[in-house]
């Protein structure tokens, strides 16, 4: 069953990047415009997520270093939210029953600290 998920999410992924492909003319630039700019977040303009706030106050030479934190930041809280997990010790709950709650702080956690682009004239 874990293989035909795998491949599921495979093929929609594959199917999904080729169909922006064609949109975009077929040109492979919007790969550029929707992950590089999460991975380096070049637009310091003010959005709702808290990243522009971050990166507008740190030195220009630093800017490395405080993207690589502040993405690995974003995955470490995101790391301990799996929705299923063995019972927890000394306890009768197990993370599987708290799924709902684990998958919505997960939810709020990625999108306040994600870097998101914003629209401007």
């Amino acid at each position: 069953k874990q293989w035909y998920q795998r491949r599921v999410r495979g093929v929609s992924f594959s199917v999904l990047h080729y169909a922006s492909y064609l949109v975009s003319g077929g040109s492979w630039s919007y790969i550029q415009s929707v992950y590089g700019f999460v991975l380096t977040v070049p637009d310091y303009t003010p959005n709702i997520g808290a990243a522009w706030y971050f990166f507008s106050e740190m030195f220009s030479h630093f800017t490395v270093l405080f993207l690589s934190v502040y993405q690995l930041n974003l995955l470490l809280y995101s790391l301990p939210c799996p929705s299923s997990s063995p019972t927890l010790p000394h306890s009768s709950y197990s993370l599987s029953s708290w799924s709902l709650l684990s998958s919505n702080r997960t939810l709020v956690l990625v999108t306040m600290l994600s870097p998101l682009p914003c629209y401007t004239l």
